[in-house]
């Protein structure tokens, strides 16, 4: 997908091509998964590439380990795709979900089946999870010294590539925690980037991610037996 959109580096024709992806009666959860993250993917690229911003990276499906001395040394999870940037780590959860569909509570997501809505699943808590894993393997590129009241290190969201958006029912302070995010309100989301101080080191942490990436083939197979042994467990 990304090579067919390098092709011409056609943004509008390269969504509806993948809309038309999500209307094929075919497509499986995990396809309808890739889509979502690939087009993230080509949004923040795009915008990188017209901004040159060249101190900015992307890091789709990020296998981490807990490396906290307290943690489960087996278990190993997955953040779906990261911006990294020197003001701000943009942390995304990708969801991609046929139907109607709505976020109650913190970040519960409620798909219909049906006649009725049914939990699918806590995605805040779930992403929070991931994030934290993720915080703790680079927290040592960050500048502890800068204190700021206005805006945090990092923002976790929610991006939403459906043919049916997600209606928020969140009470304002959830949405604002853990915003869902669109090909349409993406770019925004930049808008105060340049009032934010520079709370990370770059040159640092790329050095940990490169070290992850390079770990990466052996780290998935790792956290694919994790959720193996997972799944093996709930059905005993």
């Amino acid at each position: 997908m990304i090579k067919y959109y390098n092709k011409n580096k056609d943004i509008d024709r390269f969504i509806l091509v993948c809309r038309e992806i999500l209307k094929n009666k075919s497509s499986t959860p995990e396809m309808r998964g890739e889509v979502c993250e690939v087009v993230l993917y080509i949004l923040l690229n795009n915008y990188i590439e017209e901004n040159n911003l060249k101190d900015w990276r992307i890091v789709k499906g990020l296998i981490l380990k807990d490396v906290t001395k307290e943690a489960d040394h087996n278990y190993f999870t997955e953040v779906d795709l990261t911006l990294f940037t020197p003001k701000c780590i943009y942390s995304f959860e990708c969801k991609c979900y046929k139907g109607e569909k709505y976020l109650s509570d913190k970040g519960t997501l409620y798909v219909k089946r049906g006649e009725n809505f049914t939990k699918s699943l806590d995605v805040f808590d779930q992403h929070l999870k991931h994030f934290k894993v993720l915080l703790d393997n680079v927290k040592v590129g960050l500048d502890k010294s800068i204190s700021d009241n206005k805006f945090k290190s990092f923002k976790l969201l929610y991006f939403d590539f459906s043919l049916e958006r997600t209606e928020d029912r969140r009470d304002v302070k959830f949405k604002s925690m853990f915003p869902i995010i669109n090909e349409s309100n993406l770019i925004p989301l930049f808008n105060d980037y340049n009032l934010r101080p520079n709370y990370w080191n770059m040159s640092i942490v790329n050095k940990v991610v490169d070290i992850i990436e390079r770990n990466s083939e052996v780290n998935t197979k790792k956290h694919l037996d994790y959720v193996t042994s997972l799944n093996h467990n709930r059905n005993y």
